[in-house]
């Protein structure tokens, strides 16, 4: 089971508070899952990986907006959403 401490929420609670740690572990955490989602949605590994990028650099930059207990997964589709849409025309 995890524990508090190792919840994306509590990770995301020490992000906005300026821990650089914590993003090191929500990337390793997410980065198969999320890669593998990007890719099979657009088909394109290489760019799979520039927007997994821009996913977790728009964490980073938006990470004081971060409202704990709100759940950091939907935070981090939702800008997964905001990065495909930027870029939907050059994916065609």
């Amino acid at each position: 089971m995890t524990r508090k401490h190792e919840t994306d929420e509590w990770l995301m609670e020490q992000v906005a508070a300026g821990c650089r740690d914590g993003p090191e572990t929500l990337v390793r955490r997410y980065a198969s899952p999320l890669l593998t989602f990007i890719q099979r949605m657009i088909g394109d590994r290489h760019r799979s990986e520039e927007l997994f990028q821009e996913v977790f650099l728009a964490v980073w930059l938006k990470r004081k907006q971060y409202q704990p207990p709100r759940p950091f997964r939907p935070c981090c589709l939702r800008s997964l959403q905001t990065a495909v849409g930027r870029t939907s025309g050059s994916l065609a």
